[in-house]
């Protein structure tokens, strides 16, 4: 029996009364006497009930101040709604299932995320994606996937287990010898990488210093054009104009000259910035796709990020 107190002023009590599988049966309401102060207080006697466990998760405010009609109309209309998500899960299931049995795994993939949005907390909607997702569990591609890997880890216990009972071993294997791959292979991109930026670093100077050269120059040109010009209007003869025109073709040169050492400086900044990323050669690549695929394996086998950051080296990072 469910007690609570909704109108403190007519001291108000309502009584729920639940079936055991948590359907409403009965809403009471009564009206507790006032007790005479000089009376002695009457001992209460406590009363446990025990509810089903989605019901007592949280306290509900929408329920407070509602009549006991109301109360009750509400809780139906509740139950009714998730009755109807419930029969429109086991619907798109079903349909997974016939999807599944003829192979066609995608659009089982897709029922049974339908199937999730009615019910996020079924266990088996969630286990029949991951069949799906898998291709009965004969592809292991998608573990390999961060965002799957993530949700694999968060799901419910029963979900992870169910998958890990049929991944866990080749997860493992797999996992060991990708480690035996990428400790080498990091350290061989890692001091080719060390030479490359050294070559890198320098061409990108060469070109730097250039670059301020012949801005500068330039920039000394404009000021000289600028100047001679200013003494075209104040003297009489054509020297100022002939300085003007001569330092202002010298500026245009070498505006020029600025624009193609600063391309180049930027295509030397740019392979700078590329060396420092694993995918700039075949080997970083394949250096990236493992530390991925240890990550992720780590990441399902353990259940956590921590342990899923320590199984990746990140000596060449």
């Amino acid at each position: 029996m469910e007690e609570r107190i909704i109108d403190r002023e007519n001291e108000r009590k309502i009584r729920v009364k639940r079936t055991a599988d948590g359907n409403i049966e009965r809403v009471e309401d009564e009206l507790v006497p006032e007790q005479d102060e000089s009376e002695e207080p009457i001992a209460e006697e406590e009363i446990t009930v025990d509810f089903p466990e989605e019901e007592t998760e949280e306290y509900d405010e929408n329920l407070v101040g509602l009549t006991p009609s109301q109360l009750q109309k509400e809780l139906e209309r509740r139950e009714k709604i998730r009755q109807e998500a419930y029969a429109e899960r086991d619907k798109l299931l079903a349909s997974a299932e016939m999807w599944i049995e003829k192979g066609e795994y995608a659009q089982a993939e897709q029922l049974c995320g339908d199937a999730l949005v009615y019910d996020g907390e079924s266990v088996a909607a969630a286990q029949k994606l991951w069949l799906a997702r898998t291709k009965n569990f004969q592809d292991d591609e998608p573990l390999y996937l961060e965002k799957y890997a993530q949700q694999l880890s968060e799901s419910k216990e029963e979900v992870r287990a169910y998958v890990l009972a049929r991944v866990s071993e080749r997860l493992r294997r797999a996992r060991e010898e990708d480690v035996a791959e990428e400790a080498p292979l990091a350290e061989k991109f890692g001091s080719e990488q060390e030479k490359r930026r050294a070559a890198f670093g320098e061409n990108r100077k060469y070109y730097l210093f250039r670059l301020v050269a012949v801005a500068a120059v330039f920039v000394l040109m404009g000021i000289g054009a600028a100047v001679s010009a200013n003494f075209i209007v104040r003297t009489t003869t054509s020297v100022p104009l002939f300085f003007t025109v001569g330092f202002g073709a010298l500026a245009l040169v070498f505006l020029g000259v600025t624009f193609f050492f600063l391309r180049k400086w930027l295509v030397a900044d740019r392979l700078c910035r590329e060396n420092e990323r694993l995918a700039s050669t075949e080997d970083g690549a394949r250096l990236e796709t493992l530390r991925r695929r240890i990550r992720c394996a780590t990441l399902i086998l353990e259940g956590t990020e921590e342990g899923a950051a320590e199984a990746v080296s990140d000596r060449f990072e």
